[in-house]
């Protein structure tokens, strides 16, 4: 008698258990991960691959339409978010972007979903063309390059009681003059001050190249100042008499990029240091020497 009870007890649970998983399974609320063909969205909603995760099939209870991929299977058809690297004509980028090569990649080849036009160059093959006719070394320039390059300085020279330094266009076109076809790390004579930056096998943002110039007042004695070529970009980054800069980036065939930045008016002369220095500590930056 009490293993019939105790079978019918077992019975009942089992059955509510099922029940509870069933009910669970038909009933998933929008936007929640579902398993395709097994689980019931609310309102009608439909459980399917979104197009952002086509790579990894991940199923969600979305609204359908364009909310819904149209990719078989995972990582058949990938859908590449903005701005993000794609592999052209086999992946499809968001919001009908290209996939495509920008200006500045042109000797990379490297393709990123982008929005067309300028944002894509006219190279028409890796290293071949590098979008600026006549240019042979010059990267392409953004706004966004300006407001990093002078936001990287500005901060710096705050430190130091130095006034923000604005924007030349008169100072960038005499650098293009100078450097655009230039490929040698040698200043050039141009009657601006000028800070170069040099870097092999990799791409450095113009804040790399601030960064590393700043880096250089751990070996400025404000006690006893004195020029060096141990401290001269660091002197020119922070001197209070210059208040315009212009910078470009030039890419040199062998792999190797240089940054060039002007200054005007130019600083670095020995009789001024005190009063073009300003004292701010010494504020060595992570991952620089």
């Amino acid at each position: 008698m009490n293993v019939i009870k105790i079978f019918k007890l077992s019975v009942t649970v089992a059955v509510l258990v099922n029940h509870l998983i069933a009910s669970n399974a038909s009933d998933i609320n929008n936007w929640m991960t579902c398993a395709k063909d097994v689980d019931t969205c609310v309102d009608n909603w439909t459980c399917c691959v979104a197009p952002a995760d086509c790579i990894s099939g991940k199923t969600t209870c979305r609204p359908g339409g364009d909310e819904c991929s149209s990719c078989t299977s995972p990582g058949s058809e990938l859908y590449v978010n903005n701005w993000m690297t794609c592999s052209k004509d086999v992946d499809i980028c968001m919001d009908n972007w290209a996939c495509c090569v920008a200006p500045a990649d042109c000797t990379s080849g490297k393709t990123t979903c982008r929005p067309g036009g300028n944002e894509c160059s006219s190279c028409t093959s890796s290293g071949t063309d590098l979008s600026y006719p006549g240019n042979a070394y010059r990267q392409p320039l953004s706004s966004g390059d300006i407001d990093e390059i002078l936001d990287a300085h500005n901060v710096h020279r705050a430190y130091h009681g130095a006034s923000p330094l604005q924007w030349s266009a008169n100072l960038f076109s005499q650098m293009n003059s100078l450097w655009d076809n230039k490929d040698v790390f040698d200043h050039t004579q141009s009657g601006s001050g000028e800070n170069l930056f040099f870097l092999s096998g990799g791409n450095p943002s113009f804040r790399q190249a601030i960064d590393s110039w700043y880096n250089e007042v751990s070996r400025y004695d404000f006690n006893n100042p004195e020029l060096s070529n141990e401290n001269g970009h660091f002197t020119q980054l922070v001197w209070k008499g210059s208040s315009t800069v212009a910078c470009q980036k030039n890419y040199i065939p062998s792999g190797s990029y240089i940054i060039i930045c002007q200054y005007d008016p130019p600083g670095n002369y020995n009789g001024a240091l005190k009063e073009n220095i300003g004292v701010g500590g010494s504020r060595k930056l992570r991952g620089f020497i």
